[in-house]
């Protein structure tokens, strides 16, 4: 089995050894790291496997490809009619990143409503503060801002 794999800065920007390795152990028998377009075009000709983005030019030169790892969890950009309508398996980490994705989201509405943003432009975060803020009606614990289904709010 021949592996291609296109780096992502953003995503994955170096492949280190010990990664090669731990994939030749689970059997993979040549795994080329494509450094730029070119040669990901002239790799993936011979390839089982890539690992990276999927695109028109890369299926037209893609010869033998069975499988697709996207380094993403979402794939829409892979979905054009004439990979829709091939043989390749894609595959995507969808569910990898879940969890690390809803702390991300939580950490930010919470310091949304601890008005984070506004006491780093402040450069202060006293009490004198955030009781200004609270006459004001600016500032809201997250008790105060979340609906109350009793009504006694």
């Amino acid at each position: 089995m021949k592996l291609v794999i296109m780096p992502r800065e953003h995503i994955w920007p170096n492949v280190l050894p010990e990664q090669v390795e731990r994939l030749r152990g689970a059997g993979v028998e040549e795994i080329v790291v494509a450094g730029d377009r070119q040669s990901l075009l002239r790799e993936v000709r011979t390839a089982d496997a890539l690992v990276g983005e999927m695109d028109p030019e890369i299926l037209e030169h893609a010869g033998q490809l069975k499988w697709v790892q996207a380094l993403a969890s979402g794939v829409d950009a892979f979905l054009f009619d004439a990979f829709i309508e091939s043989e390749i398996m894609l595959t995507s980490e969808k569910g990898l990143v879940g969890p690390h994705l809803a702390d991300h989201a939580f950490a930010l509405l919470l310091g949304l409503t601890r008005m984070i943003p506004q006491a780093a432009r402040q450069r202060n975060w006293d009490g004198e503060v955030r009781m200004r803020m609270r006459r004001e009606n600016r500032y809201r614990s997250f008790s105060e801002s979340r609906p109350n289904p009793g009504g006694t709010h």
